[in-house]
């Protein structure tokens, strides 16, 4: 029996979901220890070298089926956002952590959809201009 479309892609999409998340994750627990500009460099680049070892992933997260994640599992993302954020900044409150994280996980979405449609000879200056946008965005929110 072959298997069902929908349900290949929804397997991927959650086995590539964990894998850049745990891809993230040793950055985001040192977020506190790095400068603003450092982890948002950090952030872009693990993303890109994710997107190029696992070229698929574009395909199954553009594919034309609906396939989404559980609230549960795009809640404990954008909650460690909030802990590393709160640990950078401890006077920002869980709301504000929130809102930061949602931007930021919302960023990573955007900068992916431009990387994947850029030609290879401008996926460079797109890096630059997300690294360059999300650092700008972190340090105001940090100060």
């Amino acid at each position: 029996m072959v298997p069902d479309k929908t349900a290949v892609a929804a397997a991927l999409r959650d086995r590539y979901t964990v894998e850049i998340e745990q891809h993230w994750a040793p950055l985001i627990e040192a977020a506190h220890t790095l400068t603003t500009a450092k982890f948002a460099e950090s952030l872009i680049d693990r993303t890109r070298e994710f997107s190029q070892r696992r070229p698929a992933y574009f395909i199954v997260r553009d594919a034309p089926i609906k396939v989404s994640r559980s609230a549960a599992a795009r809640k404990t993302l954008r909650e460690a956002f909030v802990q590393a954020f709160q640990a950078k900044k401890p006077a920002l409150s869980q709301e504000e952590a929130l809102l930061i994280a949602n931007v930021v996980v919302e960023t990573i979405k955007g900068f992916l959809s431009v990387i994947a449609a850029a030609p290879p000879n401008r996926r460079a200056p797109v890096t630059a201009e997300f690294t360059k946008m999300l650092s700008l965005y972190l340090e105001a929110k940090f100060r």
